[in-house]
């Protein structure tokens, strides 16, 4: 069956019933309400006739522009272009680092040769728009005064935007802040295309930015993002609403009954009817979604994609750290967070968690701080409790991956959440004399680039420290091969932006990724909840990337409900039980001389891949208690292990103390 034929009989009727999506209706038992008027209209518009003419059947591209692209971003430049023909909007949801920005600029570039398109306004993150327009040049062939950035005050904007009116051919970059304040304004008009960069940021319908981009005007409408769902499944409601309202059809209300479904499907501790709920209603979705979502993977790829070896590196607390984290752990302040309902109160307490797990030093108040970074190798003013600049695993174990790249002829990204922790880290850079760049929020956008050309060009610069939310999107960074984040993010997805920037199209040597996480602490439970919203991921998009056309994709389900829940208890701090149940899935992901020369760097107590994370399941995952198989592995050391169907994960044989029956797995899993 062709995407045609899949668009007509898989939009969904704007219905659904208690326990999730009803299934699809054919397209003649749509109501209205499901369709996005303002892609099908063309009352009142001056080139209304233009529309009705049928296009070409093949779209034409600039030969000296055609013979740079890939193959596969041809084939994406001709997807769009029959979206197009048939009227419907789109999601361009590749992986990162596989061109979308050229795939659009190039398109948009030939629709307009082929006088298909005079208008569009795109709505980009405001770091993002160098990027747009020098691609939309190279790649588009569209300059000023046709392209035109939107700038000033909002008087200024207006009196640019008129040029619509006017049928001026016109194309229009904005970001969302403009599209928050000018969302009326903008809406006034009708356009060819309204085009979202970054699109999982209107995931939210609750949000200003969410609702102005459903009043915009446009013929037809395309979302840009690499990450689709990044917390769970309604954020691709939110997305393909802004695309076309009919694809999902489904209200806010009961799509989010159906992403509980689909979450609690996911836990391992899930009854069998739980997951067949969750199973089926995945398999709506994914058909639902397929003809109008296009995402090819680097694996995909692999002529025009180099290698990643992606390890976690799981560290000890230093002794600093770990008096700091009990005590914040066990101490006063977790009996006023049981006692206190308000929100904030948790939060506190997690954040300061978090940060005691780069350094203690990130607990400080700002005056403090900023005296301590002045003599950085001294005890603040808070005492020799709070140690010094090298009072954390996380620096040192950082610093030896950055000397162990150098070693290799490897320039590194570093990233981190934390500016004080660039801070600290780039103090301790200039004690190795390593020379090092930085770009974090206080960094201009027009700087940024510039930063990164002289980070690629200087032989002498081998490290540049990033703030993993500015530095991981916008920038190409392929003359490093080597990435270390000193800190996971709650979204999985942030985190694979930032090795995006050394791990993309362009990129000649194979790139190695470090990410630290400290053992038994808030941050393994956090990484637990990056795999738990991985597979989440690579099951709504599943559908996109041809896989699983017979039905839903099915992937080893690693944690239960409690496990993921709670996040601020604290764990066995010397060694990961995590680590554990990923070796005994994946005894042989990594090589034992790998193992032993990572194990070798201070601090680091197991080392994990984290390429291996998202296997499928077996039968034995979805047996229930009764009668199932039983499949042993043989992790490194000769403890085996045995998965028997929703049980825990128990030894058989020990030889480690790792694998004991006092090593609290079943917990967990």
């Amino acid at each position: 069956m062709n995407c045609e034929e899949f668009e007509e009989l898989f939009s969904f009727h704007e219905c659904s019933s208690p326990n999730g999506l009803h299934s699809p209706l054919s397209s003649n038992a749509r109501t209205n309400s499901c369709v996005n008027t303002s892609q099908k209209s063309d009352l009142g518009s001056s080139t209304g006739k233009r529309e009705a003419s049928k296009p070409p059947p093949t779209l034409t591209l600039d030969p000296e522009i055609e013979k740079k692209l890939y193959d596969y971003q041809k084939e994406g430049i001709e997807w769009m272009y029959l979206r197009h023909c048939k009227g419907r909007g789109c999601l361009l949801a590749d992986e990162m680092g596989l061109g979308k920005t050229v795939q659009v600029s190039a398109f948009l570039g030939a629709m307009y040769r082929n006088k298909l398109v005079t208008s569009t306004i795109l709505i980009v993150p405001p770091t993002l728009i160098p990027m747009w327009e020098k691609a939309l040049l190279e790649w588009g062939g569209l300059q000023p005064p046709l392209l035109e950035v939107l700038r000033g005050e909002c008087d200024k904007r207006t009196q640019r935007l008129q040029r619509l009116r006017h049928g001026v051919p016109c194309f229009f970059i904005a970001t969302y802040g403009m599209l928050r304040q000018d969302g009326v304004i903008m809406s006034a008009q009708m356009v060819d295309y309204v085009v979202m960069d970054e699109a999982h940021l209107i995931k939210n319908a609750s949000t200003r930015v969410f609702k102005s981009a459903m009043s915009l005007s446009a013929r037809h409408r395309v979302a840009i993002t690499g990450t689709p769902l990044m917390n769970n499944f309604e954020d691709l409601w939110g997305i393909f609403q802004f695309v076309d309202g009919a694809i999902l059809g489904s209200s806010r209300a009961e799509f989010r009954r159906t992403n509980a479904i689909l979450l609690r499907g996911n836990e391992r501790d899930a009854a069998g009817r739980e997951r067949a709920a969750a199973s089926q209603q995945l398999a709506l979705i994914q058909m639902a979604i397929r003809p109008y979502m296009l995402r090819r993977g680097k694996q995909q790829l692999e002529s025009v994609s180099a290698a990643k070896r992606d390890l976690i590196i799981w560290l000890q607390l230093d002794d600093t750290q770990k008096r700091m984290y009990t005590s914040l752990s066990n101490g006063d302040s977790e009996k006023q967070v049981a006692q206190n309902s308000a929100a904030c109160e948790p939060f506190l307490l997690l954040t300061s968690l978090m940060q005691t797990c780069n350094h203690p030093w990130l607990n400080l108040d700002d005056e403090t701080y900023r005296g301590s970074i002045q003599n950085p190798f001294q005890h603040p003013e808070g005492g020799p409790e709070l140690g010094n600049v090298f009072s954390s695993s996380k620096i040192a174990a950082g610093i030896a991956l950055v000397v162990k790249c150098i070693s290799e002829n490897r320039k590194v990204l570093v990233f981190s959440r934390s500016k004080r922790m660039l801070d600290l880290f780039g103090v301790t850079l200039m004690n190795w004399l390593i020379d090092f760049m930085r770009v974090d929020g206080d960094t201009a956008p027009e700087e940024r680039l510039d930063i990164v050309s002289q980070f690629s060009e200087k032989n002498n610069i081998w490290v540049l420290l990033l703030t993993t939310q500015v530095g991981g999107i916008g920038l190409t960074a392929t003359a490093a091969s080597g990435v270390v984040l000193l800190d996971p993010s709650w979204n999985p997805s942030i985190d694979a932006q930032a090795v995006d920037r050394v791990h993309r199209v362009g990129q000649t040597r194979d790139v190695v990724v470090y990410r630290l996480i400290t053992c038994g602490t808030v941050e393994e439970k956090i990484y637990r909840n990056q795999i738990f919203k991985s597979m989440a991921a690579k099951q709504g998009t599943a559908g996109a990337e041809g896989v699983g056309e017979g039905g839903s994709v099915e992937f080893h389900r690693y944690f239960t409900r409690l496990q993921l829940r709670n996040i601020v208890d604290i764990g066995v701090l010397d060694h990961s039980e995590t680590a554990i149940h990923l070796r005994c899935l994946n005894p042989d992901s990594v090589l034992e001389t790998e193992r032993s020369s990572l194990l070798s760097l201070p601090f680091v107590c197991d080392v994990s891949d984290n390429g291996c994370i998202l296997v499928r399941s077996t039968d034995d995952d979805e047996n229930d208690e009764e009668g199932v198989n039983i499949r042993s592995v043989e992790p490194c050391g000769g403890s085996l292990c045995q998965y028997h169907g929703d049980k825990a994960l128990r030894p058989v044989k020990r030889f480690r103390p790792e694998c004991s029956d006092q090593d609290g797995l079943s917990e967990y899993f």
